[in-house]
């Protein structure tokens, strides 16, 4: 889970849950939760913040087909239904630099509440929010603390989406030209896949400002596409689904004729 994904991820859950109340929550072991909105198609969702499986999306499934015993008597799910209770979604913002969403939630009267949902790994978290000041927390710390703040921006990296380009370009292309290497390394959000990728992307031509150019309106296409990686070129993997198709084919032919023979002895 990237920033880039989240970030994505938000735009197209919030506008579907906005001005819906939290109805029902299930806790899914000691990382997971599970909200139910009330959307009319049935979809719950889901949050995940143990580091093997971070997530964050929308699905259909029942509690006890994500969980052998989802719980609803837990003390986070009790301070949330106190606390929650008769409120609505109002907005979702994402933390553009980190893999950190907020969600707020707020009565007429004007009653705010915020659940906070970090995905940074082994520090993952969903918090529960009045003003500044932690209510519950899903995954408690051996030490515990009273008040929210929101990771900090990396003094060392630049953002990849409002710097300068001749700044992001003066960046890749220094210490020996390593794009790779030193786009994961100095730019917000930046993988060592989204490293290759551009590394790819420049290789293929026809000039490092193209290919920025064209990673950057990927990443912030509003209709993103799934893009499969192999560490074979694909041609290789080509050839060889190709002969295996060819093999099975032999093998289904064979087959059929020994038993025609079987059938007519």
């Amino acid at each position: 889970m990237d920033i880039f994904l989240l970030n994505r991820l938000a735009a197209e859950i919030a506008p579907s849950l906005l001005g819906h109340r939290p109805r029902r929550l299930w806790q899914l072991g000691h990382t997971d939760l599970l909200v139910d909105f009330n959307q009319r198609d049935g979809r719950r969702l889901r949050i995940s913040t143990d580091p093997l499986r971070l997530g964050i999306y929308l699905t259909s499934r029942e509690p006890r087909q994500l969980h052998d015993q989802p719980r609803t008597d837990t003390g986070f799910v009790g301070l949330w239904r106190k606390h929650l209770d008769g409120l609505r979604l109002v907005a979702g913002e994402p933390l553009v630099y980190d893999r950190v969403g907020h969600f707020v939630l707020s009565d007429d009267a004007g009653e705010e509440r915020r659940v906070v949902v970090c995905l940074t790994g082994r520090t993952s978290n969903v918090y529960l929010l009045a003003g500044g000041a932690i209510i519950c927390e899903l995954r408690q710390r051996d030490i515990p603390v009273d008040l929210y703040t929101d990771p900090k921006p990396p003094a060392d990296r630049l953002d990849p989406l409002t710097s300068p380009y001749r700044d992001i370009a003066r960046l890749i292309t220094g210490e020996g030209g390593q794009i790779e290497a030193e786009a994961a390394r100095g730019l917000i959000g930046f993988t060592p896949l989204h490293g290759r990728e551009l590394a790819a992307r420049v290789s293929r031509g026809p000039s490092l400002a193209a290919a920025w150019e064209s990673m950057v309106t990927d990443l912030t296409s509003p209709t993103g596409q799934p893009t499969i990686y192999s560490k074979p070129s694909l041609d290789l993997v080509r050839e060889e689904l190709d002969a295996v198709a060819e093999l099975l084919g032999r093998v289904g032919n064979s087959q059929c004729f020994s038993s025609g023979r079987g059938s007519t002895g």
